[in-house]
């Protein structure tokens, strides 16, 4: 899968399937937000049969299941997914080379 995953992204999406009880992460773009699509993660326990599915190691052991459809892989080849966490906030960051313009925010973007 062409999609690079941060240690950081890793531990804490291993953090939420573990509290979840799910198998697999998927990512997805769906329609919305300042730019005209945006970013979607949320947990499954399986992936259907027309899914990418990437399988990533932990530096400290385990492994995260990323899952992502069709429609959505055109739009994340090539992206990073990093996660940052400060005193004000905790999220996702997607460095995504395909978005030709994002919001402020860093949630949406347009092609």
């Amino acid at each position: 899968m062409s999609l690079v995953v941060t240690e950081a992204a890793l531990q804490k999406i291993k953090e939420v399937l573990t509290r979840e009880q799910k198998q697999f992460m998927r990512i997805k773009i769906v329609g919305g937000g300042c730019s005209g699509l945006s970013y979607h993660m949320e947990t499954a326990d399986a992936a259907n049969p027309h899914d990418r599915v990437g399988k990533y190691t932990l530096s400290t052991g385990g492994e995260v299941h990323l899952v992502i459809d069709r429609k959505s892989f055109v739009y994340l080849m090539g992206c990073e997914i990093d996660f940052k966490s400060t005193i004000a906030q905790s999220s996702f960051i997607f460095h995504n080379p395909n978005a030709k313009s994002s919001c402020g925010c860093g949630t949406s973007f347009s092609v």
